[in-house]
């Protein structure tokens, strides 16, 4: 068996219009005609899964597959591929879409034993335009959503961790209690006094 030790999120690229059968069906064309190999749901699609914008998940390769969606580190032998459905450099990623791709993940992270650290998107890899500048914008907000990071922020504190992550000065919140060392606050203050 082929153990997943991580996810990586992609687009497709494919007018978010289109229904489920449409996508699915132009999609494994595209990615036949690219010579991906046939996955073990007989389609040569590459990703694992597909989300539609109706919040529709559809799997398209048994999660232990090889994937065809990420060559870079070996990421097709080692990830699972979830690609969103549409153009994330124009559409946005809200509502039953974004619902159904925290939900997923959700599930894949508790089966597989993943952390925050095992969620990654396309551009991580390489230079790519993929996954869109929406899903990179919304990207550490997925993960929150699904390890329910902020959820147990005490109210006094809402305002003042908020504009710690968009000020970038604390990155890593998977474990919000626990104290900071002196090199981590060296490097918050360090970020703070280069803002």
């Amino acid at each position: 068996m082929n153990k997943k030790e991580a996810v990586v999120i992609h687009h497709t690229v494919t007018p978010s219009t289109w229904n489920l059968d449409k996508t699915v069906k132009s999609i494994n064309t595209h990615h036949k005609n690219r010579g991906f190999p046939k996955g073990g749901k007989d389609l040569y699609i590459g990703y694992h899964y597909m989300i539609h914008p109706n919040g529709e998940v559809v799997q398209t390769r048994r999660d232990n597959d090889i994937g065809a969606h990420t060559r870079e580190k070996s990421m097709n032998y080692k990830a699972i591929g979830v690609a969103l459905i549409g153009n994330f450099n124009k559409d946005k990623l809200e509502g039953k879409q974004y619902d159904s791709l925290v939900n997923l993940l959700k599930e894949l992270s508790e089966r597989y034993k993943w952390s925050r650290n095992d969620l990654y998107h396309h551009g991580m890899f390489k230079p790519t335009a993929c996954p869109g500048m929406a899903l990179r914008a919304k990207f550490e907000g997925i993960k929150d959503d699904v390890f329910e990071i902020g959820l147990n922020i005490p109210e006094w504190a809402e305002d003042s961790v908020e504009w710690t992550i968009n000020k970038e000065l604390i990155t890593d919140w998977s474990e919000p209690s626990r104290p900071v060392n002196r090199y981590e606050l060296a490097e918050i203050l360090f970020k703070y006094n280069n803002l």
